[in-house]
């Protein structure tokens, strides 16, 4: 790596870059002290927080004992590990991003996609390309626009799952869900995705903003309605989304919810984990249902749990299991209700009985005993534990009472079986019935989806990193 050199972007979680560097072959310092190679000033980075290693054998990230932690795919690094192709590294609050500096560089006003889309300029990078503001010349407006990195540009295989989940996402349209145009792949430049872009900003940025870092329930409900409203859509029609969670919810200037990437995120998310590692599995581990986690053919239920598991982040400011060993913990251990969680954290929120219910429901490990539907807690929630069941009931053999689906619903990313009869939220408004699990190390996704900010101001608040 000696003749190589690295173009190092350091990002916040909106995708604005905050620092860049160019580094060669060595032993780099990041840290908040201003002599490190990597310059990070954020009260969440340590003076001496990492090292990262430039080498012929490759590149390694070694934590320094840092007070906020080192993560690559939101796994805590212990010691010295190899960072690989289409990993995300996280220091703190922020994040690392490692490209080979390369030439044909993409600049402002360049065109692609033979001439019908010019960049306007860079709204944020992840680890699996760049998202640019661009112009569609044919329609005359405003287009997001996500270039895929090299990594999956020459993967043939994952080019196909790619092309395969964009015409099934296509067809979406709802109010609540961001439309996707197009995957244009031509000679001489990297594919890419057009998309609608929206002005905006995501879920999880609005969280970090408010006191604590959680909301209110009677804040944030209005968005948990518009949902399960966009969830119970697509998976009518067999869509599931397999990386439901707070920074792919973006909320547009006028409060409403736009939903992002249906199966195309993970879709590039599991073409990285051939290139790079065996047997990983796409999605975010701390949202991750048990069956996800375990490679199973993909299911709504599996968008149920993770619905619960956003919630629960974002009503006690951390998801279920959020430090640790996460795959023993989402086999072997319980979640604690949410306000047993708040008084851990010593934080204050008032979370309702019925809504406590819901969510722990939703969190069970067994996809059987989860809501039926979104549309299911949708009620749930909008007659606040009172509603009347919308199929009937039956029991099984242990006499604990089940819903039958009125349709059964299939996994939106691949035709499997259809889920099974599955259980409402709870009567019991004091204990929670059912498990919860999370999920194992995944490969992280290209930024979220497009909330972008408008065109023109300097800096844009949107979901970019990953």
């Amino acid at each position: 790596m000696a003749d190589i050199r690295v173009k190092i972007l350091v990002f916040q979680h909106d995708g604005t870059v905050v620092s860049q560097y160019l580094l060669g072959e060595g032993v780099h310092t990041i840290g908040r002290d201003p002599n490190s190679a990597i310059y990070v000033e954020s009260e969440y980075i340590s003076n001496e927080h990492a090292k990262l290693h430039l080498t012929d054998e490759g590149i390694f990230i070694e934590d320094l004992n840092s007070t906020s932690g080192t993560f690559l795919d939101d796994v805590t690094v212990r010691g010295k590990l190899r960072l690989n192709p289409g990993q995300r590294l996280q220091v703190g609050d922020l994040y690392i991003d490692l490209q080979l500096e390369a030439a044909g560089e993409l600049t402002p006003g360049a065109k692609i996609g033979a001439g019908r889309y010019q960049l306007v300029k860079e709204l944020g990078r992840g680890a699996m390309g760049q998202v640019w503001l661009g112009q569609d010349t044919q329609l005359d407006e405003h287009v997001a626009i996500k270039v895929l990195n090299s990594d999956v540009a020459n993967d043939a295989v994952s080019l196909l799952d790619l092309k395969r989940e964009v015409q099934k996402s296509r067809k979406l349209s709802h109010d609540n869900i961001i439309r996707i145009h197009d995957l244009v792949q031509l000679p001489g430049e990297n594919p890419f995705i057009s998309l609608e872009y929206v002005e905006g900003t995501d879920l999880h940025a609005i969280q970090l903003n408010q006191p604590d870092r959680i909301f209110q329930w009677a804040d944030v409900k209005p968005y948990v309605m518009q949902l399960c409203d966009a969830l119970d859509y697509a998976h009518e029609r067999k869509i599931v989304h397999r990386d439901l969670k707070a920074p792919n919810i973006m909320i547009t200037q006028d409060g409403m919810v736009k939903l992002a990437d249906f199966g195309i995120a993970a879709s590039i998310a599991d073409s990285t984990g051939r290139s790079s590692m065996a047997d990983i599995i796409s999605g975010t581990p701390q949202f991750m249902s048990p069956q996800q986690m375990l490679g199973k053919s993909p299911q709504a239920s599996d968008d149920i749990y993770a619905l619960g598991a956003t919630i629960y982040d974002l009503l006690t400011g951390r998801p279920p299991f959020h430090t640790g060993d996460i795959a023993q913990q989402v086999h072997h251990v319980t979640p604690a209700p949410l306000e047993q969680r708040l008084a851990e954290f010593g934080l204050q929120n008032t979370v309702p009985d019925y809504l406590n219910d819901v969510v722990m429901s939703c969190l069970a490990k067994d996809p059987e005993a989860r809501p039926a539907s979104a549309g299911t807690i949708a009620e749930w929630i909008r007659t606040e534990g009172r509603s009347t069941r919308p199929a009937e009931r039956k029991k099984t053999k242990t006499g604990v009472a089940k819903i039958a689906a009125e349709e059964p619903v299939q996994s939106g990313i691949e035709a499997v079986a259809p889920v099974t009869a599955q259980a409402q939220p709870p009567k019991d408004k004091k204990t929670p019935v059912l498990a919860i699990a999370a999920a194992v190390a995944a490969i992280a996704v290209i930024a979220g989806v497009l909330f972008l900010g408008k065109p023109g101001k300097d800096n844009e608040n949107q979901n970019q990193g990953g």
